[in-house]
């Protein structure tokens, strides 16, 4: 479990251009649990999840891990918190591809056999070729680049892992793919994962909880439906809801009576319920 306790952040404090990136945040991520961090541009979503591992280290408040300060060194915590950024520039610097999976393996001390071993099940993970190994990551398209960095974290295989828009770069078909490969891992091995999307449709169709950022604070936090069922409230901030959600709206403004619905999944089984309720009549 991953606690934060009245957590602020604040870059460049005490400069005029001093900017509160969170702002008395209190939330818990329960083990094994799915969750989607959502909200504008520069609400906060990336420095939130920079804290977890302690990449970045809260002006005032803490964050716990199991009980454990995750900014206290020598505890091991990196080690189970694995951070895709938004950016996979800012985590790739390895000479090849093979180097940069196998780093973390490296620092956890791991056998020669069991670093191989895990940068073959990492590249199988995110759909790349064993040829490139010995290539530079620097000469790679965006979409390959982000994928190396999501293998050089799965390889470690964290307790929890966090996606900062991990699909940005991919085409359509790369992006479902690492998204249905993420969720099966999740449920195989259980493991925690937090996604920061901007895309609706995915944290709908993935996640089981939601938490909305915005202006530094959390202003909602509940399950998906709960979350998009306030198309209203997301609005006011600049967030919106999934496009079917604003289909299934549109039929019920009509006068269809049709549940809220979310994932193209739901839809089906709402659209069927209500071709046969309509033939019944």
């Amino acid at each position: 479990m991953i606690v934060y306790e009245n957590v602020t952040h604040i870059y460049n404090r005490g400069l005029p251009n001093q900017q509160i990136a969170l702002d008395d945040v209190n939330l818990r991520f329960e083990d094994g649990e799915f969750v989607g961090i959502i909200g504008r541009t520069g609400s906060g979503k990336s420095t939130l999840v920079q804290h977890m591992n302690g990449l970045l280290k809260p002006t005032t408040g803490r964050i716990l891990m199991d009980g454990k300060d995750v900014s206290i060194k020598g505890l091991g915590i990196n080690f189970n918190v694995g951070i895709v950024l938004q950016n996979p520039e800012d985590q790739i610097f390895e000479q090849t591809v093979f180097k940069e999976i196998a780093f973390g393996p490296q620092n956890m001390k791991l056998d020669s056999g069991e670093i191989k071993r895990r940068v073959a099940m990492a590249m199988d993970f995110v759909g790349l070729p064993k040829d490139i190994l010995e290539t530079s990551p620097f000469d790679l398209s965006g979409g390959q680049k982000r994928r190396i960095a999501i293998a050089s974290v799965i390889a470690m295989q964290p307790r929890v892992l966090v996606l900062d828009e991990p699909t940005s770069g991919l085409d359509s078909a790369g992006k479902k793919n690492i998204l249905q490969r993420i969720y099966e891992h999740h449920k195989k091995e259980k493991t925690t994962v937090v996604l920061v999307s901007h895309n609706m449709e995915e944290v709908a169709q993935y996640v089981e909880r939601v938490v909305v950022l915005e202006k530094a604070k959390v202003t909602m936090e509940g399950k998906v439906d709960e979350i998009f069922e306030k198309p209203n409230e997301l609005r006011k901030i600049g967030l919106d809801i999934p496009r079917i959600s604003v289909a299934f709206l549109k039929l019920k403004e009509l006068g269809y009576d049709v549940k809220n619905v979310h994932t193209l999944k739901q839809a089906k089984t709402e659209f069927f319920r209500l071709k046969k309720t309509l033939q019944e009549r």
